[in-house]
């Protein structure tokens, strides 16, 4: 048995269980005792700091999210000589690379720092003063400012280097929580171990395993999180959300070890959760369109969103598609933080943003909201490399000293709307209103020349409709359709969850619920801790592996099965055993491995993001039921269930009805 740690608490709240309210209680518990304790709370998102802040009023707890916190937490030691030598040293390469053969970084560097001659390394370190977060997508080695990514990584490396650095969140804070650490990486995590233990700093890690849903977390903080006190974990058995019919059914369907049984705080609604059977889909979505308005729809394909956006008729797929291409799935930002999100100041678009903003101001305006519209278009700044400053909005615009001042204010603001309610492009309406000194020069050249690489990043998307841009914005502001993914925490009063598989992101729905009936049919326990231990180790290995090869599962030819078969063949019995294994690589143990088996079964056998998009699809599934708080319907392709006599026997003891 695992040592217990007595200072770490591991807090495994399922959906509807109550954990914000946990959060803040034990806070203002503990405030109550020990006036004057020091607690720092970590959040996902700055709404989520919102909301918390909202709920616990005290100078001494300390709310942000993890960005926010880095930044406050190193910046004093951002300056010390120590701390930027191991910057050169850590950012060496890059730096040279630059200095090498980016001519164009090159430059806007010389320009930021007025220089006429050759730039040389020692040049750039004798310039360089403070490291700082730039609050970017891109760092900018050069000046010492960190992005988003950069941020967390230098600065769990420069604490790896420096532990006194950590040691001293020990001396700052009697409590830390952690809320949704499903979806924090492993760094972070062992940022905050291994900077706490052994201490009397008390640490909360919150979240809700069955909603790690984003692949930021690898399992490789599992070992520690064995050494935690779970025993609060046991004590969420009430489901505030979901009526007794919804929370049976989220009971047989989640075991684990770390959840309790819940029971519904709301009673019975009289409504069995549904399953209804089509051989079409978008047509039966598109024949029953009535009987559903007033569900919120889930859908697994995020295209699904922006092909009739808003209900408007109009088609915003291209603007997703580029946005796409400069989001790739899997990095850290997706096109869906960035086309979801409409709050100007969380977006991590730098386009994005800025329409929203624009929006936000539309939408102030027109509801007469005129003191918001004056402290948005005095306050908005946005930063830049060399820690500059510039306003979005112009410097002049609410400058009032005559009658005349107050007549151009208004025609401004006229314009405006006018812009911002037309169909013309987005690119001439940004012109539109640097030409008639609505927003400043500086942020017109700013958002014009943005660029990634040497390549300005938004030519083509100025050259879109600004209706299809304002009509997605309303669409965020209240939404009708989601993808599973979109709609965690939310809770709404009837789901229709349309089971689809998707390749982008990769979503397994059917594998999963061919799956799930076939351990029923054989009476085998589905459940998610071994799942996802399968998960965490099978994926493990093969990423190991692919190292060793140097290259992906997808890419192997028969001459790395003959060079490596020892390797393959120790991963093939060891979870030969594993009825995960068995069903998903296997094919229900219809393929064996062998010196001669086919290439292409070798790809299926070893495919990790095969188990993942199925283990995700599971999670997706049971998260998308979850936010029903009344009624629940499941709408299925029949083509996709390979024995339907005994999907609905295993559905119907789930907790299902069918039509």
């Amino acid at each position: 048995m695992a040592r217990q740690e007595s200072n770490f608490y591991r807090v495994n709240a399922p959906a509807g269980s109550g954990k914000t309210y946990f959060i803040s209680k034990t806070i203002n518990d503990i405030l109550g005792k020990k006036t004057f304790a020091n607690i720092l709370c970590i959040t996902y998102t700055n709404r989520a700091s919102e909301v918390m802040r909202e709920r616990i009023i005290s100078p001494n707890v300390e709310i942000s999210t993890i960005h926010s916190f880095l930044n406050n937490f190193l910046k004093p030691f951002f300056r010390n000589e120590k701390v930027l030598n191991y910057y050169f040293e850590f950012y060496k390469k890059e730096i040279k690379t630059i200095l090498d053969s980016k001519p164009e970084l090159l430059e806007r560097y010389k320009e930021g720092f007025d220089i006429n001659g050759d730039v040389s390394e020692e040049r750039i370190k004798e310039n360089l003063k403070e490291i700082y977060y730039n609050e970017r997508q891109n760092s900018f080695v050069l000046t010492g400012g960190l992005s988003h990514d950069d941020l967390l990584n230098f600065s769990f490396k420069l604490v790896e280097r420096f532990p006194k650095i950590g040691f001293k969140l020990r001396e700052m804070y009697s409590y830390i929580f952690i809320d949704e650490v499903q979806d924090t990486g492993a760094d972070i995590l062992r940022f905050f171990y291994n900077s706490t233990k052994n201490s009397s700093t008390k640490v909360y890690f919150l979240g809700d395993k069955m909603q790690e849903i984003y692949n930021k977390y690898d399992g490789s903080f599992e070992r520690e999180y064995a050494e935690f006190d779970d025993s609060i974990s046991k004590t969420f058995t009430k489901n505030y959300r979901s009526s007794k019919e919804i929370v049976d059914l989220l009971n047989n369907l989640y075991i684990s070890s770390n959840k309790a049984e819940q029971t519904s705080a709301r009673g019975n609604k009289g409504r069995l959760p549904r399953v209804v059977f089509t051989d079409d889909i978008e047509q039966y979505l598109s024949d029953y369109v009535g009987d559903y308005k007033e569900f919120y729809k889930l859908r697994t394909v995020n295209k699904k969103r922006f092909e009739n956006i808003n209900n408007s008729g109009k088609s915003a797929i291209e603007i997703y598609e580029k946005y796409q291409e400069l989001y790739p799935n899997y990095g850290r930002i997706s096109v869906m933080d960035v086309l979801t999100n409409s709050n100007y100041d969380e977006n991590p678009d730098e386009l994005m943003s800025f329409l929203n903003l624009l929006f936000q101001v539309l939408n102030e305006y027109n509801n007469k909201n005129y003191g918001e519209v004056i402290r948005i278009l005095k306050s908005v700044r946005k930063s830049l490399p060399y820690g500059k400053l510039i306003s979005v909005f112009d410097g002049n615009l609410l400058k009032i000293e005559f009658h005349k001042d107050k007549v151009s204010l208004r025609e401004k603001m006229n314009s405006f709307v006018t812009l911002l309610e037309s169909t013309q492009p987005l690119g001439v309406i940004i012109q539109e209103l640097a030409d008639k000194k609505i927003i400043s020069s500086d942020f017109y050249n700013f958002i014009f020349l943005y660029e990634r690489n040497g390549e300005f990043l938004y030519t083509d998307l100025f050259c879109y409709s600004i209706e299809l841009f304002k009509l997605i914005n309303e669409y965020n502001r209240n939404p009708m359709v989601s993808t599973q993914h979109g709609v965690k925490g939310e809770g709404h009063r009837k789901i229709l969850f349309v089971a689809e598989n998707s390749s982008k992101p990769g979503i397994e729905i059917y594998e999963f619920l061919n799956l799930f009936t076939s351990f029923y049919r054989r009476n085998i326990e589905f459940n998610f801790d071994a799942f996802q231990e399968f998960y965490y180790n099978f994926n493990h290995d093969i990423v190991l592996l692919e190292e060793k090869i140097g290259k992906k599962m997808s890419k192997i030819k028969a001459s790395d099965r003959k060079e490596y078969f020892g390797d393959f063949q120790t991963i093939y019995n060891r979870y030969l055993d594993n009825e995960y294994f068995k069903f998903i690589c296997l094919k229900e143990s219809t393929f064996t491995f062998q010196e001669k088996t086919a290439i292409k079964d070798m790809k299926v056998i070893f495919n990790n993001n095969l188990v993942r998009s199925t283990l995700t699809a599971y999670k997706l599934f049971y998260v998308g039921c979850s936010r029903a708080e009344e009624e629940l319907v499941v709408l299925i392709d029949s083509n996709n269930i390979e024995n339907m006599e005994e999907f609905k026997n295993c559905f119907k003891h789930l907790g299902f009805t069918y039509d």
